[in-house]
């Protein structure tokens, strides 16, 4: 099995090879853009940069401004941070001088987080206070309590219940006020389908497969998605929370009390793109082995997680015709695989030392089994299996898949 990759010394751009930013220079440069940052909102405040936090996408650290503790998160020129180890932004000189130029403009990434997060507190959603927000970083207070991955993996047999309270609280999006306080302010760049097209397009998504390691493996799956997410499908579009991954919801007064939520990238999306980033994530831990393993008395905890999310889509499909089911329940099976495949190309490419979430390294680990759930599922997809039969298969090959790597092949009989 290849690994992530650690050639971090040249890269091809056009006809031109430029040295790649390495990952200290980097985090240098957004250590003193945090540090300015602080400085610019808490003059003459002591401010020390704690423990770096991983993430598939920013840079985020602890921070403590005079005693206060906090999150910064920092971005350069709005990309992902493997997209900036990988050269997409340039050289070093480069991005210090395009960084300079995108955040003398309006619209920065983290200037529309920090005003999305005030636009949903004013909604009444439970959200990360936002303490300031300058120069290209983000300041948040934690957040505390266990995330929902968590609270599902303790209470397996409330999973249903679980993600019900998530989408309850989530209604407040289809406020009518929402968009005139979001305007401006959409992330639309950070939605599964974008990011998924971003990543794999003409000949630079060919050289980014490349780099995984693993394009004979991807490839066909990326071209069966690639053909279903064609921008500018047609349907009604509505306010998405867009970065819903479970840890991003936090229970801080229990499962019975409404979560808080954190990182938003909120943007006009047709409908089941937010269930379809849990059902993936939730559906990676247990393929990756991150969910533990029954106690004594709940010996069966991954197949109770998995018909709780099966209740929660049931509850959520379309009710007013069956072919508005049917186009839901596709819809959200190739959100859910496009969204494995974004994560699983993450953990190919970034290089070894940025530290990315435990479930992005496991997923590595793990790359037989992911791939070959993506493509028997993909390929359903492509041959236009009916969405309630090909729904049925997906749970069935995942409960299958996680039996398989828990307890070997013995399992999958028994």
């Amino acid at each position: 099995m290849q690994g992530r990759p650690t050639d971090a010394a040249w890269h091809r751009r056009g006809d031109q090879r430029l040295t790649l930013p390495a990952p200290a220079e980097v985090r240098a440069l957004l250590d003193r853009q945090i540090l300015n940052a602080a400085d610019t909102l808490w003059p003459q405040r002591p401010v020390r940069l704690g423990a770096v936090v991983p993430s598939e996408f920013s840079f985020v650290r602890r921070v403590d401004v005079a005693g206060r503790p906090l999150f910064a998160k920092a971005s350069l020129l709005g990309m992902s941070m493997p997209a900036v180890l990988l050269g997409a932004g340039g050289d070093l000189t480069r991005l210090r001088a395009e960084q300079a130029d995108y955040l003398s403009r309006p619209g920065e990434l983290l200037d529309r987080e920090a005003r999305q997060l005030s636009a949903l507190s004013g909604l009444g959603l439970r959200v990360a206070g936002v303490a300031g927000s300058t120069g290209g970083v983000l300041f948040t207070t934690p957040a505390p309590g266990p995330t929902l991955s968590e609270a599902i993996e303790r209470h397996p047999r409330h999973t249903a219940d679980l993600l019900a309270a998530t989408a309850r609280e989530l209604r407040c999006l289809r406020c009518p006020a929402l968009g005139s306080r979001l305007h401006g302010a959409a992330i639309a760049e950070q939605s599964i389908a974008a990011t998924f097209l971003r990543k794999f397009n003409g000949i630079s998504g060919s050289s980014y497969l490349m780099r995984t390691g693993h394009a004979h493996h991807l490839a066909p799956i990326v071209a069966r998605l690639h053909a279903q997410l064609r921008p500018g499908a047609a349907g009604r579009r509505v306010w998405c929370y867009g970065d819903l991954e479970p840890e991003h919801v936090l229970f801080a007064d229990g499962p019975e009390s409404p979560p808080t939520f954190i990182d938003p990238s909120l943007s006009h999306c047709l409908p089941g793109a937010d269930l379809a980033k849990v059902v993936s994530r939730t559906a990676l831990r247990l393929v990756t082995g991150l969910v533990p393993e029954g106690r004594a008395d709940d010996t069966q905890s991954s197949d109770h997680i998995l018909d709780g999310v099966a209740a929660h889509v049931e509850a959520s499909t379309p009710r007013e015709s069956a072919r508005a089911a049917q186009e839901w329940l596709r819809r959200l099976l190739v959100l859910w695989l496009a969204d494995t495949v974004n994560t699983l190309s993450t953990s190919l490419t970034a290089p070894e030392d940025f530290p990315l979430p435990g479930r992005c390294m496991t997923t590595v680990t793990r790359i037989d089994a992911v791939c070959t759930l993506l493509d028997h599922l993909s390929a359903a997809l492509a041959d236009r299996e009916p969405a309630c039969s090909l729904w049925r298969r997906a749970l069935a090959e995942t409960r299958r898949t996680v039996a398989s790597e828990r307890y070997g092949s013995a399992a999958i009989g028994a």
